[in-house]
């Protein structure tokens, strides 16, 4: 057995990805399982595997197994059917489930299950929307369909989100929300369709297309709007940036020790002068 399927839920929906030997959980950018969080660690658990079974390795407080609290670095054995619990609000819960044989982990599951997070925690099942920036219906906007949908944009009565627009084909390209994000693919348009200045491809899986990126087609530019990208940008500046310095006493640059110091030379000083005055 060399991999589990985890049915992740803060929330209502489960959200399910494949992990492998080795595998991390946290709200950090570098793991296997990410949960966008302020409340959980950066990695709070791992996932490993050897020739006694699977156990789950707490590296954090707040991680549970079976209802039962780990320490920080205690290493439990568990069984399929298990339920990992990571304290937050809303609480998370990872069910541990058998992968199938073909399951494979990846990158892009791994960031598509952030989103899907985010997106649960913002707004609910809205996602991703497509606003039209240039072009002869500027300012119209397009709020992208739940993954395993297809969004046909076109000219013509038979595409889902028509723009009338004379240079574009009568179904000219294709957005398609995957596990993985949104994938554009050109229909075979008469004119072509750019993603970031590149023309995307006319066969599927087509190209992922990112927070931000404008699509051009026929005289409409169209840009690709993502707010769980953007919430995912901001908490990765936040857990990149360092700790607020807090002065300690040590020798260092700081301009609050500044006053004390001065204030103790003048009051030895004053001490000094007082002791010579009655000397004398």
């Amino acid at each position: 057995m060399s991999g589990l399927r985890l049915g992740v839920t803060r929330g209502s929906a489960e959200h399910v990805i494949d992990i492998g030997d080795g595998a991390r959980i946290g709200s950090g950018t570098n793991v296997e399982v990410r949960i966008p969080d302020d409340a959980i660690a950066a990695v709070a658990c791992t996932l490993e595997h050897d020739a006694r079974g699977w156990s789950l390795r707490a590296l954090a407080d707040g991680v549970s197994l079976d209802g039962k609290s780990l320490r920080r670095g205690e290493r439990m054995p568990f069984a399929l059917g298990a339920t990992i619990a990571l304290a937050a609000s809303p609480p998370v819960t990872i069910a541990v489930r058998a992968a199938p044989g073909d399951a494979q982990p990846s990158v892009e599951r791994t960031a598509s299950l952030a989103r899907d997070l985010v997106r649960e925690l913002l707004a609910g099942p809205g996602g991703p929307e497509l606003v039209v920036e240039t072009g002869p219906v500027a300012g119209t906007r397009c709020k992208l369909p739940p993954p395993g949908e297809r969004v046909v944009v076109g000219r013509g009565d038979t595409a889902t989100w028509i723009l009338l627009d004379a240079d574009l084909s009568r179904e000219h390209v294709a957005f398609d929300r995957t596990w993985d994000g949104v994938r554009v693919v050109d229909l075979g348009s008469k004119n072509g369709t750019r993603v970031g200045g590149a023309l995307a491809p006319t066969t599927a899986p087509g190209k992922l297309v990112a927070d931000g990126e404008l699509i051009e087609l026929g005289g409409t530019s169209i840009r690709f709007l993502d707010p769980a990208e953007q919430y995912l940008r901001e908490l990765d500046r936040r857990l990149a940036a360092p700790a607020p310095r807090r002065w300690t006493g040590d020798a260092d640059a700081s301009g609050t020790r500044w006053p004390a110091i001065v204030a103790g030379v003048i009051a030895v000083a004053a001490i000094a002068a007082l002791i010579l005055l009655f000397a004398t």
